[in-house]
């Protein structure tokens, strides 16, 4: 089997600005700077991956577990919303989404 090798192809950096937690009432923004690599092997390529922040999404997961403890809490989704700049429905969405991974989880210990 051929060993596989990653190079960075220089192509480019992928910038990512996210919305990461609040302090107080002021928001954190955090910038993640990631390169793009390709596979020797198969010769895809794919841009670098970072802890606590999914593909494809503008906020951390730190920011929305946040959110949905908050609204587990029983603040409104509405109140939410309003306070945090994220629709109402975004946080059901988010809060649907925890309770469904935690039901996963769950499943995969038994």
């Amino acid at each position: 089997m051929p060993e596989k090798r990653i190079l960075n192809v220089g192509v480019g950096v992928k910038e990512r600005v996210v919305r990461h937690s609040n302090m107080g009432s002021v928001p954190i923004y955090v910038r993640w700077v990631g390169s793009k690599y390709r596979c020797e092997g198969c010769h895809r390529y794919f841009n670098e991956r970072f802890t606590g922040l999914m593909p494809r999404r503008k906020y951390s997961e730190l920011f929305r577990k946040e959110i949905v403890n908050e609204h587990h809490k029983g603040i409104s989704g509405a109140t939410l919303g309003a306070w945090r700049g994220v629709s109402a429905a975004t946080i059901l969405r988010w809060y649907e989404d925890l309770i469904e991974r935690k039901k996963w989880a769950t499943q995969q210990l038994w």
